[in-house]
């Protein structure tokens, strides 16, 4: 995580702006702040796993082409020829 103080300084407003959007839609200050610290992780959990600006870069590590049937078998639960006839994209083999 970068710890240059711009980057602490966008985190902790990041964080209270979460726990004010959920005060909004209703949870009390203390849930607010407990939901708020919970996306905060999740968050930090998907930048540590995210790749770095170098490694995104290369085509091989962030293009992944796949077939219509490849994707029906990756996740058979999601309704992809719905997703697609809705969205107008072409299905490749």
């Amino acid at each position: 995580m970068k710890s240059e103080p711009r980057f602490q300084e966008a985190r902790e407003k990041y964080h209270v702006h979460v726990a004010h959007v959920v005060e909004l839609g209703g949870a009390s200050r203390a849930a607010s702040r407990q939901a708020a610290d919970a996306v905060f992780a999740m968050e930090k959990q998907l930048a540590v796993a995210s790749l770095d600006n170098v490694a995104l870069r290369d085509p091989t590590a962030t293009d992944h082409k796949t077939t219509f049937i490849e994707l029906t078998n990756l996740s058979p639960d999601f309704d992809w020829p719905g997703y697609f006839a809705g969205a107008k994209l072409p299905r490749s083999p």
